[in-house]
């Protein structure tokens, strides 16, 4: 197998070619069990190594283009094993799906093909401060993002909005850049200070590429719920050791497992549906299909977020309603 030189000159071994949605689940199905325990730069050269990284690429800029079905599928095998695997391949599918949707052929052309060299990109939303302003043949980006953990990825994708259009920036993870966090498990944000954006870099979205990455992002993150909570029957399926207690314990696990079963079902009947919904919608795109994977979508947040079982949090009503308010709209011919 051959080599490839990163960005910053880190040579790597070329990831596998997978041309085939089998494929794909045979390389996540072993690719979970192995990254057990693995630390997070290693997860990251798995990752890149494994070419799951370019399994979303569309047929027509050389990629499998698996469903979103698999891929729901895919991020689920992870999360059983390793769920911040499964959360950075999120993040790095949800990236694709955005860029899927904006720039120029040649912009998503020269993206893809750093997905399928093995580079990972991180999703992050930019912040009311962050100022882009003309410098030269390209841009001066300042102001500050904020991510869930410092990015183990190549590529920043900051999804810059504004009144009159929504783009995003492409950013190269580089060392030296500042970064600040409050504490040692939260959040971190990332500063910029005037730094120099190729105009190469700043891709122009399309009109719904914002909503559409936004629902593959809620597909994938209930696709890892219901990996982790498959993760739970298996480890409450294990015959406990006997203590007076027993039969008080028995009883307990009997119903945790009633219910981590109903949710599981659950979610994998709408993680299918909600992935259908979205197949549709690439392949025949328009108000009505991209409002439906989008409701799909949101739909199943709210079920993985609360679980089928239990009371519904009265905090909930404005998701309902809006989950409602946008089946309406597209019956009436709206926009959701």
């Amino acid at each position: 197998m051959g080599t490839i030189t990163h960005l910053n000159e880190r040579q790597r071994t070329a990831p596998i070619r997978i041309t085939t949605e089998e494929e794909a689940l045979a390389v996540a199905k072993d690719l979970a069990i192995s990254l057990a325990g693995v630390r997070n730069g290693a997860l990251s050269e798995a990752l890149s190594r494994s070419g799951l990284l370019a399994v979303s690429i569309p047929s027509d800029f050389g990629g499998a283009d698996v469903s979103n079905v698999v891929l729901s599928q895919i991020v689920a095998m992870l999360a059983q094993h390793t769920p911040l695997a499964a959360s950075m391949l999120t993040l790095h599918l949800s990236s694709l799906e955005l860029l899927r949707n904006g720039g120029t052929e040649e912009q998503r052309r020269a993206a893809f093909a750093r997905a399928a060299a093995g580079e990972r990109f991180y999703l992050v939303q930019s912040s009311e401060i962050l100022q882009l302003l003309p410098d030269g043949i390209g841009y001066a980006l300042s102001g500050e993002v904020e991510c869930l953990c410092v990015p183990q990825a190549e590529w920043l994708v900051i999804n810059r909005r504004s009144p009159t259009d929504d783009t995003a920036l492409l950013i190269p993870v580089r060392p030296g850049r500042m970064i600040e966090r409050s504490s040692s498990t939260g959040p971190v944000r990332i500063l910029f200070d005037s730094e120099h954006v190729h105009s190469d870099s700043l891709l122009t979205l399309g009109h719904d590429a914002v909503r559409l990455s936004s629902a593959l992002n809620r597909l994938l993150r209930a696709s890892i719920t219901l990996g982790e909570t498959e993760r739970s029957i298996a480890e409450f399926s294990r015959p406990p050791q006997w203590n007076r207690e027993s039969v008080i314990v028995d009883a307990d696990r009997e119903s945790a497992i009633g219910q981590l079963l109903v949710q599981t079902i659950t979610l994998s009947a709408l993680t299918h549906k909600c992935g259908t919904a979205f197949d549709i919608a690439q392949v025949n795109p328009s108000s009505q299909t991209i409002g439906e994977a989008c409701r799909q979508s949101s739909i199943l947040e709210f079920v993985a977020a609360r679980g089928p079982v239990g009371d519904r949090q009265t905090e909930a009503l404005d998701e309902i309603l809006a989950i409602g308010r946008s089946y309406l709209a597209d019956r009436s011919g709206g926009n959701a």
